[in-house]
C-alpha cells in the first residue's frame, strides 16, 4: 500500500497534476511502526484545475473505467487489487453555511499550504499538521453522526496529536472549528483520546471540561455499539428498500444523539438524509446497469 501511494504521487506529480494524499498511509507514517495501522483504501485529493487531466490520465494511460464522475465528493476505482478514492472534495457538511465556510476558507488554506510526509522512504504531499488535526476529527464526527465509526480513526487522531501537536496552530484550529460549528464536538470527542487512549491532556489542543467527562461514558458506549467496531445493532431487513429505510431511521436516531455536540449539523443532517437515500438508491441501480452493459 505504501509503495502504491508513492507510485501514485510520482505519476501525477510528473504530469503536473497537483494533489495530496490524506487519511490512510499519510497518517500511518506517524505511527512508531506504520505496520501497526491496518491499511484500507487510498484517498487522495486532486486540485480543481487539474481534475480533468487526472481523469484523462487514469482513463487513457491506465485503462481505468471511471463511471461516477458526477459524484459530489469522490470517484472510486481499483488498480491491481488496491482501491483508490479520487476526491474533488475531502468532506461534506449538512448545514450549508458550514460547507461554504469549509470550501471558501479551509480548503483555500489547505491547498495553499502543502506539507510533506515520508512514506516508504519517499516524500509525499499531505495535509499540514493544523489541518490534519482538524480533518481527522471532522471525518470521525461525520461518521459518528451518521452510523458510527471504529476505534482506529481515534487512534489516528491521538497519534497525530502526539507526534505533531506542537506544530498545530491552536488559534487557527479553533477559528475553523467555530466556522463549521464543531468546537464543542472537538472537546467532547477529544475526551476519548485523553481518558481512554492515553493521550496526555497537555498534548490535546483544548481543555477537556468536566461536562465532557460526564458525557464520555454515553459517547463511548455509542461508539462501541455502532459503526465498524461494534456491530451490536444488526439490521432486521435484507430487502434493499426495507434495509435502506431501516438504515435511514438508524442514522436519524444517531443525529439526535449528537445534537448536543453540533446542533446545526445534527438538525440539518435529517433532511439531507431524506434527500440522500433516493440518490444513493439511484446511483446503486445506475452502477448495476453500467456493469451489466459493460459485461455485455
Amino acid at each position: 500500500m505504501d509503495e502504491a501511494v508513492v507510485a501514485l504521487c510520482k505519476a501525477l506529480t510528473e504530469r503536473g497534476i497537483k494533489m495530496f494524499v490524506f487519511k490512510g498511509q499519510a497518517i500511518g507514517a506517524y505511527y512508531p511502526d506504520p505496520g501497526l495501522r491496518q491499511s484500507g483504501d487510498i484517498d487522495f485529493f486532486v486540485y480543481p484545475e487539474d481534475w480533468g487531466r487526472a481523469v484523462a490520465y487514469f482513463r487513457n494511460e491506465r485503462g481505468i473505467v471511471i463511471s461516477d464522475l458526477h459524484s459530489s465528493k469522490d470517484v472510486s476505482f481499483a488498480i491491481e487489487g488496491i482501491v483508490y478514492e479520487m476526491h474533488n472534495r475531502i468532506t461534506l457538511f449538512s448545514y450549508p453555511p458550514h460547507s461554504r465556510y469549509w470550501e471558501r476558507v479551509v480548503m483555500k488554506d489547505i491547498m495553499a499550504t502543502p506539507y510533506m510526509v515520508t512514506v516508504a522512504g519517499q516524500q509525499i504531499p499531505t495535509l499540514a499538521p493544523t489541518y490534519n488535526a482538524l480533518f481527522i476529527f471532522v471525518h470521525i464526527f461525520q461518521h459518528l453522526i451518521a452510523d458510527g465509526i471504529g476505534l482506529r480513526q481515534f487512534c489516528d487522531w491521538a497519534v497525530l496529536l502526539s507526534q505533531l501537536g506542537d506544530m498545530v496552530d491552536v488559534s487557527r484550529l479553533e477559528r475553523h472549528l467555530e466556522g463549521i460549528g464543531l468546537k464543542k464536538a472537538y472537546h467532547g470527542l477529544g475526551a476519548i483520546l485523553t481518558c481512554y487512549l492515553g493521550l496526555p491532556e497537555a498534548q490535546f489542543p483544548m481543555p477537556i471540561t468536566k461536562e465532557d467527562r460526564e458525557r464520555l461514558a454515553a459517547l463511548w458506549e455509542n461508539m462501541l455499539e455502532r459503526g465498524n467496531f461494534g456491530h451490536n445493532v444488526t439490521y432486521k431487513h435484507r430487502n434493499m428498500m426495507a434495509h435502506g429505510l431501516e438504515h435511514l431511521w438508524r442514522m436519524t436516531k444517531q443525529s439526535r444523539e449528537f445534537y448536543y455536540y453540533a446542533p446545526a449539523e445534527a438538525w440539518w443532517h435529517v433532511p439531507n438524509l431524506v434527500m440522500w437515500w433516493p440518490k444513493k438508491l439511484w446511483r446503486m441501480m445506475a452502477k448495476m446497469i453500467f456493469r451489466n452493459t459493460t459485461a455485455t
